[in-house]
């Protein structure tokens, strides 16, 4: 027996990870490589794409629901287990996680039954949304290989995997095509006619291939896997490699995998980026690599690139054959999620050389990386319950992409671009014709990632509306600080967008002659980040230029700091040294770097984004400002409303200010609108209703604007703004709906089930419908609920002056038609139908009691409407 360092409790030495706390036992034995024999069953859509297109989202995920669910239904009742679900694609695996003699046959009566199944199941589809699905199947037999098991991700590979692959790839729409390794075992249950030899992409090995007529009928009762499972009931089978572990391991002690049953996961409309991966070997003597080389490398390629993916925060679908794709914005949506997927993507090549040199030493082998990152609406589930990941057009754009691409390269979507373009330099290419689009598609090489926390331009040419009283309040506490020759802190707080770090780059801009400015900024995820505004901070101070070499900057910074023990400490602190020092140290560092730079003239140390910087850092922010001393020191830290959840009382000590910056009143709002188009005239309406959905927030409103004129609504003739279409309902533009939707994601299930139903409602809603409407065990946390949403700043109070709100109680509204249309937007067209179905039923009862008359009849023709509509989308409207 073993024992565990991290936990403490014994597991069997043949296994390599500790069954209860998943950690690896010896840090001297790697992962090993797990194989089993096994009939792997591959089945592919054709023509999703054009499916895609044709279908919302939510009705295409409706559909593949259906012939998933089919399917599996199908397999699984054959003994298989479901390997792969990933975008139009099933991979069936047989003999995984028991193993049988009968596995091959197995395989090949669940591949008819499916096809007997698809034929039913078109018709239905066909019935409701018009459309029919085209499969072809393929299967083959003998050895997999089985990967470990991390960050909800395994790899699945070997020769078996490819010819599966390659008779899918062959076989006749709506048939089978059985590799001759299957058919060996199973010839004489089944006929079936040969369609001559297949070459496997990767081989040069030629593959007998058989197309399937008949097979014997299955016989009803227990295969040999199920009662092999029986004989073994006391242990618990791994889902992934097969390995028996005792029942009372949480984790697989040969692979790592979970052995616990999760919760289901509640689907949701939601946009994420996605980035479509496929490394194509080449061999350097121009001959077909052998498979055993190919694993290896494909192993390591795996391992390489799941560490960068990981690194920016991606979730990641099963590593099987020889794709890779991941999503950017599950579980949780970043508002910047496309620019951490578009830099995953040059990360990933970037890792590229460094592999391709072991592999071509090793090995004879290189790896061309071909990239596509596509942003879109999806409709998500979770792979780890064998669910899609993602479904959507989005999905099915991003693998185009990726095929499309050149060895080396990377393309971008439309959406991709235009939410990253700040941060990227790309070459436009000519619009892609991708298979099963009717129209061509936008796209864009990747040329540089540039270093940068933000995708979207903001404008800092117009002037600064509505702050005059922050900013002479932030002069006087700089004065104070000048005065009393002391440190001071102040903390500008606000939503994103309201106008943080513009109000610190006018004061600034301000000071620059007679102060020090240094900024710095914390980072949302990353390695390394702890002290990453101290790294930035100083870099500015010794004026270091963003790519310029450590030594370089580390002799700039003995240059500027005398005092080589501070220096030492500093340099380690910011990755200039290897050399480790305790934290107290670096602390004391950074308090004499500030006082050596204040010995001349004021210092102003900026630090933006405290809502992500680590306890470690605040903690240094609260050493500097009490122990800094004989030194004129401004801290100015910006943060949004998080970062009190944590910590109440920040910045509301002694000297510490706080200052919280309110929306822009719509006066202001529409002064920044008149700001942003400079000379030209706009009429006074529209500049009133850019201001009103912007609720105050002068990104916001720069957001609105540009997307006013980007899409033509607003265009310029001679010297005057004229409207172009209808401003009725403005859409929320695709950087805005990136920053809300991550404060959605944030919220607390709790929180989401109140929200989500209000949005239904509308821009004011009554407390006692959302009630009704959320789900019985949230009813009597509604009012607390809406108090935490109230914090958050996400609805606000509204008298209730309206009959249905008076019958219901205290009213609400949202803040503005963006945050609702974010709660709102998140929700599956099914389940909108239904709450404004369920909406309508409670305002007649209200009507009953209070007779609103007219009023009524419009508010129930509203949600009737958007119900029918919703419904009519999904192919469900005539039934309803």
């Amino acid at each position: 027996m073993v024992v565990c360092a991290n936990c403490q409790k014994e597991s069997s030495a043949r296994f390599r990870v500790c069954g209860h706390c998943g950690t690896q036992l010896a840090a001297d034995r790697p992962p090993e490589e797990i194989r089993r024999i096994a009939t792997v069953v591959t089945s592919d859509l054709k023509g999703s794409t054009a499916l895609g297109e044709k279908l919302d989202p939510e009705a295409l995920r409706e559909v593949l629901t259906l012939y998933f669910d089919e399917m599996q239904a199908v397999f699984t009742s054959h003994g298989g287990t479901i390997a792969k679900i990933i975008g139009d694609a099933i991979v069936a695996v047989f003999g995984l996680p028991t193993s049988s003699d009968d596995d091959a046959l197995r395989a090949v009566q669940a591949a008819a039954e499916s096809m007997r199944v698809l034929a039913l199941l078109n018709d239905q589809l066909e019935m409701s949304w018009g459309v029919r699905l085209v499969t072809r199947t393929g299967i083959a037999s003998g050895e997999v290989i089985v990967g470990e098991a991390t960050a909800g991700a395994y790899v699945l590979t070997g020769e078996t995997m490819r010819v599966s692959g390659a008779m899918e790839q062959n076989a006749p729409p709506l048939e089978v095509l059985v590799a001759g390794s299957t058919y060996q075992l199973v010839q004489e249950q089944m006929t079936a006619e040969p369609m001559g030899p297949i070459t496997a992409k990767g081989s040069d090995v030629p593959v007998d291939a058989y197309r399937l007529l008949t097979v014997a009928t299955r016989t009803p009762g227990k295969h040999a896997a199920t009662e092999s499972e029986d004989a073994t009931a006391t242990l618990r089978t791994c889902g992934v490699c097969g390995e028996r572990n005792p029942t009372d391991y949480i984790f697989c002690g040969t692979c790592a995998a979970s052995l616990i049953t999760r919760t289901v996961f509640q689907e949701s409309r939601k946009t994420v980026s996605i980035v479509f991966a496929d490394p194509r070997p080449t061999s350097i003597d121009g001959h077909i690599p052998p498979p055993e080389a190919l694993r290896t490398v494909m192993s390591l390629y795996f391992e390489g690139m799941q560490r960068v993916l990981d690194s920016h925060g991606a979730t990641i679908e099963k590593f099987i054959g020889d794709a890779v794709m991941a999503v950017f914005g599950l579980p949780t949506r970043h508002e910047d999620d496309a620019l951490r997927a578009v830099r995953a993507a040059a990360d990933m090549q970037g890792a590229l050389p460094e592999l391709n040199a072991t592999f071509q030493r090793d090995w004879g082998i290189t790896l061309g990386n071909h990239i596509g990152v596509n942003t879109g609406e999806v409709v998500a589930g979770d792979a780890s319950l064998g669910q899609r990941l993602v479904t959507g057009d989005t999905v099915n754009v991003a693998a185009r992409l990726e095929q499309a691409a050149p060895p080396g390269e990377v393309l971008l979507g439309d959406l991709t671009y235009r939410l990253v373009r700040k941060a990227v330099n790309v070459e436009a290419v000519e619009p892609l014709t991708l298979k099963g689009k009717s129209e061509p598609v936008p796209a864009y090489r990747l040329v540089e990632v540039r270093d940068t926390t933000e995708g979207f331009e903001r404008r800092t040419d117009s002037p600064m509306f509505g702050r005059d009283t922050e900013m002479a309040l932030l002069r006087e506490i700089f004065s104070a600080a000048v005065t009393d020759t002391a440190c001071r802190m102040t903390t500008v707080i606000g939503d994103a967008g309201v106008g943080k770090s513009r109000l610190i780059t006018e004061f600034t801009l301000e000071r620059a002659a007679e102060a020090t400015v240094i900024e710095g900024r914390c980072l949302p995820y990353g390695e390394g980040i702890t002290f990453w505004p101290l790294r930035e901070a100083v870099r500015d101070a010794v004026g270091a230029e963003q790519n310029e070499p450590v030594e370089s900057t580390l002799r700039k910074l003995n240059e500027l700091v005398p005092d080589q023990a501070v220096a030492a400490r500093l340099a380690s602190a910011i990755g200039l040294s290897e050399d480790p020092y305790p934290v107290a140290e670096v602390f004391w560092a950074t308090r004499r770097f500030l006082e050596g730079l204040g010995t001349s003239r004021p210092v102003v140390l900026v630090v933006h984004d405290i809502h992500w910087a680590s306890p470690t850092f605040l903690e240094l922010i609260g050493n500097v400002v009490e122990a800094v001393s004989a030194a004129a020191v401004l801290v100015l830290c910006t943060s949004r409303p998080d970062l009190l959840e944590n910590h109440p009382d920040w910045a509301t000590d002694g000297a510490n200010r706080r200052i919280v910056l309110e929306p822009l009143s719509e006066a202001d709002a529409g002064r920044v609108v008149l700001g942003l188009l400079g000379d030209a005239a706009i009429p006074e309406h529209v500049q009133l209703r850019i201001a009103q959905g912007a609720a105050g927030n002068p990104l916001f409103v720069e957001q609105l604007l540009s997307m006013l004129i980007d899409k033509g609504t607003l265009r310029l003739t001679e010297g005057r703004w004229d409207v172009v279409g209808d401003l009725s309902r403005l859409d929320v533009p695709p950087t805005i709906q990136a920053l809300l939707a991550s404060r959605i994601d944030l919220l607390t299930s709790g929180e989401r089930a109140v929200i989500e139903p209000a949005s239904v409602i509308g821009q004011t809603f009554a407390q006692a419908a959302v009630t009704e409407l959320a789900p019985e065990p949230i009813r009597a946390q509604v009012p607390d609920q809406l108090g935490a949403l109230a914090r958050k700043q996400l609805i606000g109070p509204m008298p209730a002056t309206d009959a249905a709100a008076d019958e219901g109680g205290l009213s609400h509204r949202f803040p503005n038609v963006l945050i609702r249309d974010a709660a709102y937007d998140g929700l599956l067209k099914r389940a909108r139908a239904d709450l404004h179905e369920r909406f309508v039923d409670w305002a007649e009862e209200i009507n009953r009691r209070t007779g609103t008359g007219q009023e009524f009849e419009e508010i129930q023709g509203y949600h009737l409407e958007q119900a029918h509509r919703y419904l009519t989308e999904l192919g469900m409207g005539d039934d309803h």
